[in-house]
């Protein structure tokens, strides 16, 4: 049985907890889709768990993009400047404005 959580929380104080609560909530994700997946391999529905494989590999990816972000975050934390650096870089790889 899958369970879900309260609704995402919106008062951060600081940039380590929003990218913190981003790479949590990948986290969740890829650990729902995963039980999904022992489901399916455990009914032998190897249909399923071959549709479910491109999600798992799309959430390993997201999963190690939000960590890098996070790492840099931290590491930027010390000097707010940098912060300003780091959100024109994400928008450059968004090819889109964040806001």
């Amino acid at each position: 049985m899958c369970t879900f959580q309260a609704a995402p929380k919106s008062d951060w104080k600081t940039p380590v907890e929003v990218w913190t609560a981003l790479h949590q909530a990948e986290q969740f994700t890829t650990a729902a889709i995963s039980k999904i997946m022992d489901v399916a391999l455990d009914k032998k529905d190897h249909a399923t768990y071959s549709f479910l494989k491109e999600y798992i590999d799309e959430q390993v990816s997201s999963e190690d993009e939000i960590l890098s972000i996070l790492e840099k975050v931290k590491a930027y934390g010390a000097l707010p400047g940098l912060l300003y650096h780091l959100d024109h870089e994400l928008e450059k790889s968004a090819g889109k404005p964040l806001i």
